[in-house]
C-alpha cells in the first residue's frame, strides 16, 4: 500500500498547526510571476538609466578633452611636416626637367645642355645635379655661358668664359681638350653648356669629339653633334674655327699667345643678299675692343648715353690673349 508523501510545512508551522484551518488565503501563483516581472522591469529601467548617466558623464569627458587632444595632433602633425620638408629627399632621374634642360647624351662620357639656371619654370639644376649623383660621381662641368650660378645652386661649375666669342679662343681650347681628354680618361664625365645649348655648345662639342678622334674631320664631328641634338644653330665662323683647330691639333703646332698689331681689315666677294649687312667685330682679352655695327661713343659701346662719361679712346694696338 502506498502512502502519500505528506505535504511539506511551512518554516514557521508546527505539527500542530497541520489540523488547524488557516486564517490567511492560499497564494496565488500567477500573482507571484506578475510580481517578479514587474521586480525585473524595474531593475533594467534602472540599469539603462545608470547606463545613460555614465554616458553622458564620458561625453562630457571626451568633449572636454578632444580641442587639447587634437591641438595636440595638429602640433605632432607640423612638426612632422617640417621634418619631411627640412630632410633632404633621395635624388632620382627627373625626366621632364631634364627633358626642359636640353640634357643629350652624345657619349657616355659627354652630356651636353642648356644652362641649368635659366628661365625654365622646370627644377632643371636639381635634375641635373641628380642626375650626377645617381650616375656620375666624378663629373665636371663648364659653364661657358658667361652667366654665373647663384650662390644656392646645387652644382658647381667651372666658368669657361670668352666674352662676345662664339668659341674659345685657340690657347684656351687646347688647354680645354687636354683637361677633358684627361678627365674622360678616368673615367670621369664632362658637362658642357652655354645659355641656350646650341651655337657654343655645339661648337665646342664637335672640337672635343674630333680631338679624341672618334671621327674623321670636324664636319662629321659636328654633323653628329647637330643630329643627335636635334638642333643646327652654328655659325659659319665656328665651323671654320673646327676646322682650323682641327689642323693645328693634327699639325702638333702650338699655339704661342704673342702679340699681334691689327692694322686693317679688308672684305672680298661678299654678297650678304638683302636685308642683311656685313659687319666687322674686334675683341680682346677683356672683351669687345671694336665693331663697324654702330660708332664706337653710342650706348651700345659705353658712349655717353651709357653711363654718362665719355667714351674711351680707341686702342693703338690689340693683343689677343690666345
Amino acid at each position: 500500500m502506498n502512502t502519500p508523501f505528506p505535504t511539506p510545512l511551512p518554516p514557521s508551522a508546527s505539527v500542530d498547526d497541520e489540523s488547524k484551518p488557516s486564517s490567511e488565503p492560499e497564494s496565488n501563483t500567477g500573482t507571484s510571476g506578475n510580481g517578479w516581472f514587474s521586480s525585473g522591469v524595474s531593475r533594467l529601467s534602472l540599469l539603462s538609466s545608470s547606463l545613460q548617466t555614465i554616458s553622458a558623464e564620458m561625453k562630457e569627458a571626451v568633449d572636454a578633452r578632444l580641442p587639447a587632444a587634437q591641438s595636440q595632433i595638429s602640433a605632432l602633425q607640423s612638426t612632422l611636416n617640417a621634418h619631411l620638408s627640412s630632410s633632404p629627399q633621395p635624388p632620382f632621374i627627373d625626366a621632364p626637367s631634364l627633358t626642359a634642360l636640353k640634357t643629350v647624351y652624345l657619349t657616355p662620357q659627354l652630356i651636353i645642355c642648356s644652362h641649368p639656371h635659366g628661365s625654365s619654370p622646370y627644377p632643371t639644376a636639381k635634375a641635373l645635379s641628380d642626375l650626377l649623383s645617381l650616375r656620375h660621381p666624378l663629373a665636371a662641368i663648364y659653364n661657358m655661358s658667361e652667366q654665373p650660378y647663384p650662390p644656392n645652386s646645387p652644382l658647381t661649375p667651372l666658368d669657361v668664359t670668352f666674352k662676345g666669342l662664339p668659341f674659345p679662343p685657340l690657347g684656351k681650347a687646347m688647354q680645354l681638350l687636354i683637361q677633358w681628354s684627361s678627365l674622360a680618361s678616368k673615367s670621369g664625365v664632362i658637362v658642357l653648356h652655354c645659355l641656350t645649348g646650341s651655337g657654343r655648345t655645339l661648337c665646342t662639342a664637335a672640337a672635343l669629339l674630333s680631338y679624341a678622334g672618334l671621327f674623321n674631320t670636324p664636319g662629321e664631328a659636328l654633323s653628329y653633334v647637330c643630329k643627335h641634338a636635334k638642333r643646327s644653330d652654328t655659325l659659319p665662323s665656328q665651323v671654320r674655327y673646327l676646322r682650323y683647330l682641327a689642323s693645328i691639333s693634327a699639325s702638333g703646332a702650338v699655339a704661342h699667345p704673342l702679340p699681334r698689331l691689327l692694322t686693317s681689315a679688308e672684305f672680298r666677294n661678299v654678297d650678304p643678299g638683302p636685308g642683311a649687312r656685313v659687319y666687322l667685330q674686334v675683341f680682346d682679352g677683356q672683351g669687345r675692343a671694336l665693331g663697324t655695327y654702330q660708332p664706337l661713343d653710342s650706348p651700345a659701346y659705353g658712349g655717353p648715353g651709357a653711363d654718362g662719361l665719355p667714351p674711351p679712346p680707341p686702342p693703338t694696338s690689340w693683343s689677343p690673349a690666345l
